[in-house]
């Protein structure tokens, strides 16, 4: 198109004029008029990088009226042309919207057909630049590439040297607002469409995306920069141009350098008295729009549980003995604050109605329904104290629904309270303070409903004996500790607790490293040392009246995945081996039945067992035999459920979480079912399904996904779990 060059010098017989916002200008010339201009004026100076500057001579004589003076592509380049009136025209703009801005009222230099092939565009602190293009098409031909750059040096006049550093949320907040105001004065929001020359629909950005932040964090700057362009133009489209960019540019003034901080200054540029707390006028929009993209509350409240205690010790309203175990006959005393955990100030929880309830028959809840009126962003509130009556029962586990809802139904806040009703007879020790291999004891023993206590020891700190079951089974597990493992106390306390008839089963790699030549592995366990660096994938169980003809898988991603030198025993006395290394049952010895049939010794860590491997055995069957083992001890060896309660239902939890290579996800799901683990991305799309093959274990994934955030969830013939948030990072 061709267009007058308004705030162009013009030179006529040696003096220098400017023309006016519609180009036009007048100046005395006498009989002959030598008009001469370089596109240049007050506010840009276009230069060519690949050859002479545009220049447009013309010499008529009197009468001057009308003139023909046009520009042509024989003067000046098409970007150098095209530099010249988008150049003017952006800086016109920010000061109809900013007329107090005055910091790039001088000549910009605006370098045309810039760099061999040169493939982007960029603001150097007193110009800007556009190369030539190589796979991309000139950069200087583009109206919203000029308006971009431009807008770079309009950020460099509100921030001081040395604030907003080009990394991070401060560069993608840099890169935002040039690509939100090109974008707004165009009318789409598409940056750069159609840069590619042989690619109709390209383009380099697209401010209509529903990326998510930090999840969809990438680390470069234009990249991340969408989440903020994202949310102003959505901000646009519901309240307008004029609204919009008024609130993107003036809220630069702020010098916000995070995004938080940038959405606290488009509400204070919004707010029209002064006080946040009391909304702004378009507040309910501009929450919406951050929120979407995962910058500040959003416009919902966001709920949270705090400060969650639950006793029974006859304190407040509970009643029982407080000696940790909730049994018959007591009263368990539940408080937790809710706060509303909002920064800023979104609009407020109303009509909060909480609910704690439970399908446990042998509960009785008292204070279950409360309300709260309302619960402004940043406050808390606490609960009356709910009261938890227990029947007479015998041991279980019980679970606790706490459901909270707000707003309607918009907002809705899910947690259990997971109890053990009873006096528990196992004791789990976890004496290793390194490595996470205890939390699949509890999770077999929870599948058959068995309930437990558990105690985790630190480094070199001894089992405290009041800590004992008065009659049960003490199951210790060491995990991948190495070193001295059991204490000198640690082996008193444990040889008193055997010779009183109450049973001990010692589980780990290393468990005997620090037992060698003592008497507690002598002459109470009955056992010598064979091998101790050991590497096996299995144990197969001989035949015993302790465990079956039965194999066990001890390694790998399914299970615990920590085995890597096992030990193996030689029995002596009354001690018998009960199980060997190898599926042929033909290697070293991995187990003994030791001290006169009161303890089990296991020279692998049994929170590896896991059925990965067609015919083998999982750990809930293992702990089967173990508790018929110890039955005449146990008040109580209750048989496996014909099916899972569903409260313990279980997935959960994957570690590590964010992950950058492979996950390993925990789950528990009905006995007998087969069953799936499925996971979907953002859009609901199932990128994976997983075979579950036991009831209770763990499952790896290793995605060659992208980057993001994916969901997970375990089912089966007429169930599932709920599902859990998973991050990958690459």
């Amino acid at each position: 198109q061709i267009a007058a060059h308004p705030y162009e010098t013009v030179r006529v017989n040696g003096t220098d004029v400017t023309t006016d916002t519609s180009g036009h200008f007048t100046r005395e010339a006498g009989a002959t008029a030598n008009l001469r201009t370089w596109l240049r004026g007050p506010y840009v100076e276009v230069q060519n990088d690949a050859g002479q500057n545009g220049l447009l001579v013309l010499t008529v004589p009197a009468p001057f009226s009308p003139l023909t003076w046009n520009w042509t592509q024989q003067n000046a380049t098409s970007a150098e042309l095209n530099l010249f009136h988008h150049t003017v025209f952006i800086h016109q703009w920010y000061k109809d919207l900013d007329p107090g801005f005055t910091f790039l009222d001088y000549p910009v230099p605006a370098v045309a057909n810039y760099g061999d092939s040169y493939d982007n565009a960029f603001w150097n602190g007193h110009g800007t630049y556009y190369g030539s293009g190589g796979q991309y098409s000139n950069f200087g031909m583009f109206s919203d590439v000029i308006y971009h750059e431009y807008t770079h040096g309009v950020t460099d006049g509100i921030y001081p040297p040395g604030m907003l550093p080009y990394i991070g949320e401060s560069g993608a907040l840099n890169e935002a607002w040039s690509d939100y105001i090109a974008c707004s004065i165009n009318g789409d929001p598409y940056m750069a469409e159609y840069i590619l020359e042989n690619l109709f629909n390209s383009y380099f950005r697209n401010l209509e995306n529903n990326l998510i932040f930090p999840a969809d964090w990438y680390g470069e700057v234009h990249y991340d920069s969408r989440f903020v362009s994202a949310a102003l133009w959505e901000i646009r489209a519901a309240l307008g141009s004029t609204i919009a960019d008024s609130l993107a540019h003036f809220s630069r003034y702020a010098r916000a350098e995070d995004f938080i901080n940038y959405l606290q200054a488009v509400l204070e540029t919004d707010d029209d008295d002064g006080d946040l707390s009391n909304g702004t006028p378009h507040g309910v929009v501009i929450y919406h729009a951050f929120g979407r993209h995962g910058i500040g509350p959003g416009d919902l409240p966001r709920l949270e549980i705090r400060n969650l205690a639950y006793r029974a010790d006859s304190g407040g309203g509970s009643v029982g003995d407080g000696d940790r175990f909730f049994e018959a006959g007591e009263t368990i005393e539940v408080r937790f604050d809710l706060a509303n955990t909002s920064i800023l100030f979104p609009p407020p929880a109303s009509d909060v109605q909480i609910s704690i309830l439970s399908d446990d028959p042998t509960l009785t809840i008292d204070h279950g329904s409360q309300t709260v009126a309302l619960l402004p962003a940043g406050q808390d509130c606490s609960i009356t104290p709910v009261l938890i009556h227990i029947g007479a029962s015998a041991g279980h586990w019980s679970v606790v629904q706490i459901s909270i809802v707000a707003n309607g139904g918009d907002v809705r806040l899910d947690s259990t309270l997971e109890l053990s009703i009873g006096t528990p007879q196992v004791l789990i020790v976890e004496d290793d303070p390194v490595t996470d291999v205890e939390r699949f004891i509890p999770a077999a023993l929870k599948t058959r409903d068995r309930i437990y206590d558990r105690v985790a020891l630190e480094e070199g700190q001894s089992l405290p004996p009041e800590l004992l079951p008065s009659s049960g089974l003490v199951v210790w597990l060491s995990g991948d500790a190495a070193g001295s493992i059991l204490t000198a106390q640690d082996r008193l306390t444990l040889q008193n607790y055997m010779a009183a008839g109450n049973r001990v089963l010692l589980s780990g790699q290393n468990i005997t490293d620090g037992l060698a030549g003592t008497a507690f592995l002598r002459d109470v366990l009955q056992a010598e040392i064979d091998l101790d660096s050991l590497l096996s994938f299995a144990v197969c169980a001989t035949a015993s009246p302790l465990i079956p003809e039965e194999w066990f898988v001890i390694s790998g991603g399914e299970g615990a995945g920590n085995q890597h030198e096992e030990t193996s025993f030689i029995p002596i006395g009354s001690s018998r081996e009960i199980a060997r290394y190898y599926r042929t049952g033909g290697g070293p010895v991995a187990a003994l039945e030791c001290a006169g049939g009161q303890a089990l010794l296991f020279g692998f860590g049994i929170e590896a067992i896991t059925a990965t491997a067609q015919g083998s055995t999982d750990l809930p069957t293992f702990f089967d035999r173990v508790y018929a083992w110890a039955g005449d001890v146990l008040k109580s060896a209750p048989q496996p459920p014909a099916s899972l309660p569903p409260s313990l239902w279980t997935l959960g939890p994957a570690y590590p979480n964010p992950f950058n290579g492979t996950t390993l996800i925990s789950y528990a799901i009905p006995q007998g079912h087969a069953g799936e683990l499925v996971i979907f991305d953002l859009l609901g799309r199932a990128v994976a399904s997983l075979p579950l093959t036991a009831a209770v274990g763990t499952v790896s994934w290793n995605p060659q996904s992208a980057s993001g955030v994916y969901f997970a969830l375990a089912r089966w013939q007429g169930g599932q779990t709920p599902t859990i948030r998973l991050q990958l990072l690459k």
